[in-house]
């Protein structure tokens, strides 16, 4: 199966440099005066050279390491289906050896014009300055466009890059066979704020390592979908949040070969979004190991989460933990969540949106939090069982009335809870607003009182008067 993805790779690969080859014109590096001997200063040649690209043109760099001090970069806007390609990701290198540390080393594009059909391939961005700031590569509204066999200081660089790369405000993008290493973040990607790309980033065959966060998915972005890498030994593996553009995010795919694997600081995938709206998130892959939890579930209004990976295991914390009682999260009976430090899966608030799988297996401080939902109980209405033994009570009851008479619900009599309803005194229910009143729609308080271990009474006070028998959805919660 390796032999037959490689081979396909390859051969898209040898497909898109033959077109290119086939280009209005080429530019070879070495005809501008660079040397790409690791010791001369190639800046000016490096930047001439990326100054003639235009439509379809192939810029080709030889092999070695072509060294520059000075920020890079290409012709800004209105340039389409460029070609910049090396002898190899570890045969060309583009080494940054300047003063700043704080620049983006090689940027794409302007932030505010798109260019479409690109290729990057066959070579490394490295640096031998400490930074402290910027990215490798910086892609600014690069759309439709390919990266093949790139290496942004990857596991045998020097570790010296701040961000590796960042796709910034990108639509369509698909990158396969790399490496991404920085000391903040491997791989950032964002969309645009309002209009503007924002979706569609597709990365395989790649590893992600040894980067304080492996891949940041930044905001107002959709359409991440990552397979067939190894995104490992980073102090958090992914973070799903709004640090680079203040937008929703919309979804993110981790596919079945992917793994998210041994974080050293933080969570393995930490979802810290809270204005997502109705964001998916799949996790399907492998997730293990790390000194924190496994999935943390911080922020994530109303995002729909589904998490169906063989395993979630040996984390020293949680194997989920659940902050955000509005997140839908689904766990399949495939998901093995085992031998973590705290609970297998851990609902800090209760909420009746959790779907659980399989039981979870030795972790250490048990198999669910005590407000974390683990089943359903057929009934005419509902009801949801809690791991503390409560239970979540809903349904539909119909009244009418007088303008500013006590109404109640059920004719009066008390609304029968189920058996396995916890002895406690009811704390809180929660009553739809109803409308068609006679007079318009009005407003409505609530009480709720116990009636015995089986039963409970809701009354209504109206403002207007109910002329007409409403329907209205009750919620009570056992605590």
């Amino acid at each position: 199966m390796k032999f037959f993805l490689a081979t396909i790779i390859l051969a898209a690969a040898v497909s898109i440099s033959s077109n290119c080859r086939a280009a209005n014109a080429t530019f070879d590096l070495s005809t501008f005066g660079a040397k790409c001997d690791g010791v001369t200063d190639d800046t000016s040649a490096i930047q001439n050279w990326l100054n003639s690209a235009s439509d379809h043109t192939l810029l080709r760099a030889p092999a070695g390491a072509c060294i520059f001090t000075a920020a890079l970069t290409t012709p800004a806007v209105g340039v389409n289906f460029v070609s910049i390609v090396g002898a190899g990701p570890h045969t060309t290198t583009f080494r940054y050896a300047g003063p700043s540390t704080s620049i983006d080393l090689i940027t794409i594009g302007n932030g505010s014009a798109s260019n479409n059909g690109w290729l990057l391939q066959g070579f490394q961005i490295s640096s031998a300055t400490k930074m402290t700031g910027g990215a490798g590569l910086h892609i600014k509204r690069l759309n439709r466009s390919e990266f093949l066999d790139v290496i942004w200081d990857g596991q045998d660089g020097t570790g010296n890059l701040w961000n590796g790369v960042w796709f910034d405000q990108i639509d369509e993008d698909f990158v396969d066979g790399f490496e991404a290493r920085g000391q903040n973040d491997a791989l950032r990607v964002n969309g645009a704020v309002g209009s503007g790309p924002k979706a569609g980033l597709f990365l395989s065959h790649g590893k992600i390592a040894g980067s304080g966060v492996g891949i940041r998915q930044g905001g107002a972005f959709g359409g991440l979908a990552v397979d067939a890498t190894d995104v490992i030994n980073n102090g958090i593996n992914v973070s799903i949040d709004n640090s680079l553009a203040n937008e929703g995010n919309r979804e993110v795919f981790f596919g079945a070969n992917s793994n998210i694997d041994s974080a050293t600081n933080g969570p393995g995938i930490v979802i810290n979004d809270g204005i997502a709206g109705a964001m998916t998130v799949s996790l399907a892959g492998w997730i293990a190991t790390g000194n924190d939890v496994g999935v943390y579930i911080q922020r994530a209004r109303g995002a729909k989460i589904s998490i169906s990976g063989p395993a979630i295991w040996n984390f020293k914390s949680d194997g989920v933990k659940i902050d955000d009682a509005s997140a839908f999260v689904q766990i399949s009976t495939a998901t093995l969540i085992h031998d973590n430090g705290g609970y297998g899966v851990n609902a800090t608030s209760a909420t009746d949106l959790i779907t659980p799988g399989a039981m979870p297996r030795a972790n250490g401080q048990g198999a669910y939090s005590p407000l974390t939902h683990i089943s359903s109980l057929a009934n005419s209405s509902g009801y949801q069982k809690f791991a503390n033994g409560n239970i979540h009570q809903w349904g539909i009851v119909t009244f009418s009335g007088a303008a500013n008479s006590i109404l109640n619900p059920n004719e009066g009599y008390p609304i029968s809870l189920p058996v396995a309803f916890p002895n406690a005194t009811i704390q809180s229910t929660i009553i739809a607003t109803p409308t068609g009143f006679a007079n318009g729609a009005a407003q409505m308080t609530v009480t709720a009182s116990p009636y015995d271990r089986t039963g409970l009474y809701i009354n209504l006070v109206s403002s207007g008067q109910v002329s007409n028998t409403q329907a209205v959805k009750y919620d009570v919660w056992g605590y």
